[in-house]
């Protein structure tokens, strides 16, 4: 008997596009705005329309954000293809991390000051698992309590339960950290919010920055990188994860 492969890649765009409108995030898993959003910081989708201007204001002289990143965003356009590149692929959802503690200098329809992203990578609804990143702060924003109360936030919709009150969340099993290895503030924070140490996966990434040459003949003559993978399972939410947030989101 015959057989075929019929697949084809999911098609995104090779021009700068600020997307559908409405903007379809795409996500495979429910958008919780509940779980989202404490006090002091809301994560809502990043939308281009609404947020890509302003984070190119936020970053464009400041290039060496994505220094242990596997990419860069050095322009709007690049930004846009970002973007598009992320809604095209279900697995994937970017947020723009909203200060709510001060009004800032961005539209004053945010809510709050435009403080930087952070996203959801690699989610499979078959093994309830997903990656968090990537994650850029704005400069201003560093050493504050962003970072820790939006990775907190991801925390909580991710590990919480799907009938938890009052935060519902998507019951996962297993949330992952990729941690450059020489990145010791990435490894600080994912420490610090509870995520374990497992080991390295290495030539994790494609990149575009500095890393290790491949062999000749490689289909993408990109460098690579290795990764520091650290984790927070259901177990570890339920017994420990779940203090160390709600430690993290009064301090």
């Amino acid at each position: 008997m015959s057989f075929v492969n019929n697949y084809k890649s999911i098609p995104t765009s090779d021009r700068p596009t600020y997307g559908p409108d409405p903007y379809d995030v795409n996500f495979v898993f429910p958008v919780l705005p509940s779980s989202l959003e404490s006090t002091r910081i809301k994560l809502t989708p990043f939308i281009p329309k609404l947020h890509a201007a302003s984070y190119r204001d936020a970053t464009a002289a400041h290039q060496d954000l994505y220094d242990f990143l596997p990419f860069s965003m050095p322009t709007l356009d690049s930004m846009l293809l970002f973007t598009e590149g992320m809604r095209c692929s279900p697995g994937k959802i970017l947020f723009a991390i909203i200060d709510k503690t001060g009004p800032g200098e961005t539209p004053p329809h945010l809510g709050g000051s435009f403080a930087g992203i952070i996203g959801l990578n690699n989610a499979n609804i078959d093994y309830l698992s997903i990656d968090i990143g990537p994650i850029v702060v704005f400069p201003a924003f560093q050493r504050t309590h962003v970072a820790s109360h939006s990775v907190g936030l991801l925390l909580q919709y991710c590990m919480e339960l799907p009938d938890a009150l009052p935060n519902p969340g998507l019951g996962l099993r297993r949330v992952t950290w990729l941690a450059k290895p020489d990145n010791p503030p990435s490894i600080r924070l994912a420490e610090k919010m509870g995520f374990v140490r497992e080991g390295v996966l290495r030539w994790t990434y494609v990149t575009e920055a500095k890393g290790m040459r491949t062999r000749d003949g490689d289909p993408d003559q990109k460098p690579g990188r290795d990764c520091l993978l650290l984790t927070m399972t259901c177990e570890d939410w339920d017994t420990r994860g779940k203090f160390v947030f709600e430690r993290q989101m009064n301090r």
